[in-house]
């Protein structure tokens, strides 16, 4: 009876044992799209168990982990992994994967058979990390959406890249103009397949600068170039439903995906079965207002676009994609045309032709452009202060021309305007990423060479008046009075000569 008891309890305890070293395996398999050309190396980074709200608990080093098989994966590791995105895993989980021989591979329409954990994906053209609770289907990066961000420049960039005649990286502008902007999304192949006829929610993020100001009412939405605009939902911050398509991580919970991106307004399109799309388009316009950076820390604009596939319960982001847009400002000197001295009190008014007509600038007490007007008398007049100085801030590069309406006292006003050249060298055509997107910046006033500050942004030229009396010009009134005085002296002596003549003829 005695070896009875201690064999039931050998038993028992080999039992208990055995349970204990037994992880609960859910078998979930990997595949890959269908019409993919991928083959994927799988490498299993950590195991582990599906817990609540499908998260992974117990985490233990996998076959490609870099510590031992089986073992808890490190506190410091797991800190590391926490609260970074699917989209981001790539890079924080490399150092924790061993690549020398992978668990398997798999190819288009095929699977391969995992228990839940973390996998470590690489095909000749890219890498992904996947996060295993349940069946996966792996969609290569290549079929994944991308977007770019482009900025119109108007006069001196004309090419077309693919985006529309004049759309590129950079661009400046005078502000008050509406600028406008495109943001280009694909729907690639392996997406539209992976999805079917299910739908697919494509948000796009974008950040405006303090500089410029969205044109809500502009903004419209093209599907490979059919307005869209109707199946398009657009919130801005503060307005309910803003920041609900941020996009979420594998436990369902709702990440910014880019942390340090300060999302001004939203564009949401949905794609009811995306099958046959190609392109999403979104365009728009907004205001370069006074609060516009000058010079050459210019004002930088990004967007990313985040899709969502509410079938598959898939999350994505792109990379952060960003343009830039300049604007300048003249700063003119009055001096003393022999001693250089500054004048005080001359006054101006500044213009450009726009076809066959003028175009006046008007501008704030602080010398800050706020618009156009064709009405000359509706022109700011522009006054020299103390130290000759009048400032117009917020000047696209171009032509334009400085008249002086009143010169200081005792000075000859100038009898012809100051044509006026700002040119500027900006990276047009490049894929800006960021730097010195503005080159050179420089200024002439009739051919004469100012100076300009590429940093500032600030192009100086000096204009000078001179003392001393001058001839009115031909046809003005001082001329005239000479010629009338002229003439009636003329005929005077005329009428003399005739009245004598004839009181002689009397005489006789």
């Amino acid at each position: 009876m005695k070896r009875m008891k201690k064999a039931l309890a050998l038993l028992l305890t080999l039992a208990v044992t055995m349970a204990m070293a037994v992880v609960p395996a859910m078998a979930a398999s990997l595949s890959v799209a269908a019409d993919s050309d991928r083959t994927y190396n799988v490498y299993q980074v950590f195991t582990g168990e599906v817990g609540e709200n499908n998260t992974l608990t117990g985490l233990v080093w996998g076959q490609n982990g870099t510590g031992t098989p089986g073992e808890t994966v490190p506190t410091e590791t797991l800190t590391a992994l926490e609260g970074t995105s699917e989209a981001d895993l790539a890079t924080v989980i490399t150092q924790y994967v061993d690549t020398t021989t992978p668990i398997g591979t798999v190819s288009a329409a095929q699977s391969v058979e995992v228990v839940p954990g973390y996998y470590y994906l690489t095909s000749e053209s890219d890498t992904q990390v996947v996060v295993v609770t349940g069946d996966r289907l792996i969609t290569p990066k290549s079929d994944l959406p991308t977007m770019v961000k482009k900025v119109q420049e108007d006069d001196k960039y004309n090419q077309d890249d693919g985006y529309g005649q004049g759309y590129n990286d950079v661009a400046d502008y005078d502000i008050g103009d509406a600028v406008p902007f495109k943001l280009i999304a694909s729907i690639p192949a392996g997406l539209r397949a992976a999805m079917g006829n299910n739908n697919v929610y494509y948000t796009f993020h974008d950040n405006l600068s303090d500089g410029l100001t969205l044109n809500r009412d502009s903004i419209r939405v093209t599907v490979d170039g059919q307005d869209f605009t109707a199946n398009t939902m657009i919130l801005q911050a503060g307005e309910e439903g803003f920041g609900n398509f941020l996009g979420r991580d594998e436990n369902g919970t709702t990440v910014n995906v880019h942390e340090n991106f300060a999302c001004d307004f939203e564009v949401v399109v949905m794609l009811g079965d995306p099958t046959g799309m190609e392109e999403v388009v979104v365009e728009y316009t907004a205001t370069l207002s006074g609060n516009a950076d000058i010079g050459l820390d210019g004002n930088p604009n990004a967007a990313y676009l985040i899709y969502h596939t509410p079938t598959c319960d898939s999350w994505g982001a792109t990379e952060e994609d960003s343009v830039i847009v300049f604007t300048y400002e003249l700063d003119t000197t009055k001096v003393d045309g022999t001693t250089q001295e500054a004048l005080q009190g001359a006054q101006f008014r500044l213009y450009k032709t726009v076809g066959d007509t003028n175009q006046y600038a008007q501008v704030t007490e602080n010398g800050v452009l706020t618009g156009w007007t064709t009405e000359a008398e509706q022109a700011t007049t522009l006054t020299s202060d103390a130290n000759g100085l009048f400032r117009i801030a917020g000047l696209d590069d171009g032509t334009y021309y400085l008249e002086e309406t009143a010169a200081p006292e005792g000075y000859n006003q100038l009898t012809a305007p100051i044509e006026v050249v700002i040119t500027a060298t900006t990276a047009n055509g490049q894929n800006w990423t960021g730097g010195a997107a503005l080159t050179d910046l420089s200024v002439t006033a009739d051919n004469v060479a100012g100076t300009a500050n590429t940093d500032t942004g600030i192009a100086n030229i000096t204009v000078a008046n001179n003392t001393g009396s001058t001839l009115p010009e031909t046809g003005g009134m001082g001329t005239t009075i000479f010629y009338i005085v002229g003439a009636l002296l003329v005929i005077g002596a005329g009428v003399v000569i005739i009245t004598r003549k004839r009181m002689h003829n009397n005489e006789r």
